[in-house]
């Protein structure tokens, strides 16, 4: 928890308290000494005025009794500021534990009676023989004992004296050395509050001392690399909106949270007014379900990792947006997703524009064929035609034919790509599906010498439209007799995986090139093109047929040569199995192919 109390303050008061430590500690370590040395002096000068008394009355002065003596004693005791007095043995002897009693044991004794630092009084006993006939016993001399603090108490008030000026010295001097610190290191402080506020131009020239050199240095450090580092986000920032600014497709930037982070300016014409949902949820400002779900799901953590989120979006009519949602979910970058609008309505038109002309044109070639076509088998039912005019209308009347199938299929495509054309869907068993196309191919593959087999003993249920899905079996088992040599097998298998029904065709003709797998798909689009004329390939069938197959929420893809083989190809088709939720999808898909 952060003190209330200043830096300054607390380093004052920090000084104070050093200095008061180490003035009372030495005082109060003399006032002791002193006071053992006082008490030290004052027993040995009582001891040495005794002696020397003791010596005066040994050796120097004879008397004639003990009443001389004590006289003598008397007198010197005044002068000396002290009570002199002489015990015989005997007298010593009764006092017990007095410090005469004592002396007579060991020569001499010292003791200090009484209570109260006043009231007690130095006794010292030397036991003595006196010149004369004065009889043997103790001198003794009593004086007043004057205590520690009594002989120790000037000096000791000087030493307290000398402290408090000390203090008070000390005092404006602990205040101006803590201040002058406390401002070097709110220096140092303010310069850091300053790169941290981000004026990272700021550096500390001066250190408060050479102990605050690291410290500066790893600030100044601090300071220039954040800056370098800065510098280069700004650069990469500017150069990556000017990039974003530059583009036609409008960008959103969501964060973690789902909420728009930034837009470039593409967005803003798309959306005029929506740089104001800044921070605010994807649904708030493109009102559309579909994309608010697939922002909710790339930013989840279920979106870590996965493929963009495709989907179309139609603002307003005649406005149609491809829109790419790539999750950033777990990037530690702290984004969330990025939304990319692709404008296609120009395309989207042309499309549409190409799809009704196909069909307009298609339409209106059906009446002159049916009229060739009826025309051509009347003739052909004359009996006087030769051999010529028999063949040409052969001809005639075979490519009447071709073109019907041809315009027959245009309009098929057209309608399944304008999602026109209605499906029934319903619970299908897939073997039931492949066994009707084979037998609608089998008279094919005899006619040519190709065995057709059927590989598919599991039951697999599906949801679908049985006749169009016949329509795909058949289609895909058409093509692999049409190309396969005469006395191969054409297989067609069928299994499991992963949640799908897949169907594969196996044929061991020709195969497709790797450079042209990609286009087999595409309308009119051939391989081998002059074979495939003469057998009367209208090149939309596998168009056709991927239609189809993604109304089921299939794929329909190949592989050349299929596996272990040096030739041939593998059409293949996929379905979900059905369960609880495909009914759900395959609606839905199909609900948005016709909008």
């Amino acid at each position: 928890m952060a003190s209330h109390a200043s830096f300054r303050t607390r380093l004052f008061l920090f000084f104070l308290l050093v200095i008061a430590v180490a003035l009372l500690l030495p005082t109060w370590y003399s006032r002791f000494v002193l006071g053992q040395e006082v008490q030290r002096a004052s027993m040995e000068r009582v001891m040495g005025q005794l002696r020397l008394t003791a010596g005066f009355v040994e050796h120097d002065l004879t008397f004639s009794g003990r009443e001389p003596l004590r006289s003598w004693l008397a007198r010197t005791g005044d002068r000396l500021g002290a009570r002199l007095d002489y015990l015989t043995l005997d007298e010593a002897a009764e006092r017990g534990g007095d410090v005469s009693h004592r002396a007579v044991e060991a020569g001499q004794a010292m003791a200090i009676e009484g209570s109260g630092e006043n009231g007690r009084t130095v006794v010292a006993a030397l036991r003595l023989d006196p010149a004369g006939p004065a009889p043997e016993g103790v001198l003794t001399l009593s004086t007043p004992h004057t205590g520690p603090r009594d002989r120790s108490g000037r000096v000791l008030g000087n030493i307290l004296l000398g402290v408090l000026l000390t203090f008070l010295l000390a005092v404006p001097l602990s205040y101006f050395l803590s201040r002058q610190l406390s401002r070097s290191i709110r220096a140092l402080s303010v310069v850091a509050k300053g790169i941290g506020s981000g004026d990272y131009d700021k550096r500390i020239r001066h250190a408060p001392g050479k102990e605050f050199d690291p410290l500066v240095t790893s600030i100044n450090s601090m300071a220039e690399s954040i800056q370098t580092q800065v510098r280069t986000i700004t650069s990469q920032k500017s150069q990556l909106e000017a990039v974003l600014d530059s583009m036609k497709e409008g960008v959103m930037v969501l964060d973690e949270q789902g909420r728009l982070a930034s837009i470039n300016r593409a967005l803003g014409r798309i959306f005029p007014g929506v740089d104001q949902f800044i921070g605010r949820r994807v649904i708030e400002a493109v009102v559309d379900s579909e994309l608010h779900k697939a922002c909710g799901r790339a930013v989840s953590q279920e979106g870590r990792g996965n493929p963009p989120i495709l989907l179309q979006l139609e603002p307003e009519r005649g406005r149609v947006y491809d829109v790419s949602v790539v999750s950033l979910a777990g990037t530690g970058s702290g984004l969330g997703a990025v939304v990319v609008f692709h404008d296609i309505s120009k395309l989207t038109q042309l499309e549409r524009v190409r799809r009704d002309f196909v069909a307009n044109v298609s339409h209106e070639l059906r009446t002159p064929l049916t009229s060739i076509k009826g025309y051509s088998e009347t003739l052909a039912s004359s009996a006087n035609l030769g051999e010529a005019e028999q063949r040409f209308l052969d001809i005639i009347h075979r490519n009447a034919d071709h073109m019907t199938k041809i315009v027959g299929d245009l309009l098929a495509l057209s309608r399944l790509e304008a999602g026109q054309q209605v499906m029934e869907f319903g619970p299908t068993d897939l073997r039931e599906v492949l066994a009707a196309a084979f037998d609608e191919c089998a008279p094919v593959a005899d006619g040519k010498g190709v065995e057709l087999v059927l590989e598919c003993e599991e039951p697999l249920r599906v949801r679908a439209d049985f006749d169009r899905l016949v329509q795909v079996a058949r289609n895909l088992m058409e093509n692999a007799v049409r190309y396969s040599p005469e006395g191969k097998p054409v297989r067609v298998r069928c299994r499991a995986e992963s949640g799908q029904a897949v169907v594969g065709v196996t044929d061991l003709g020709p195969g497709i090139p790797k450079e042209e797998q990609s286009r087999v798909f595409e309308r009119f689009y051939r391989v081998g093109r002059d074979k495939a004329k003469s057998q009367g390939s209208s090149g939309l069938g596998l168009a056709i047929s991927r239609h189809i197959i993604e109304r089921h929420q299939g794929r329909l893809f190949l592989q050349s040569p299929p596996h272990g083989e040096e030739r041939g190809a593998t059409f293949y088709f996929s379905v979900p199995l059905l369960n609880r939720n495909t009914d759900d999808t395959i609606q839905n898909h199909n609900h948005a192919a016709r909008k």
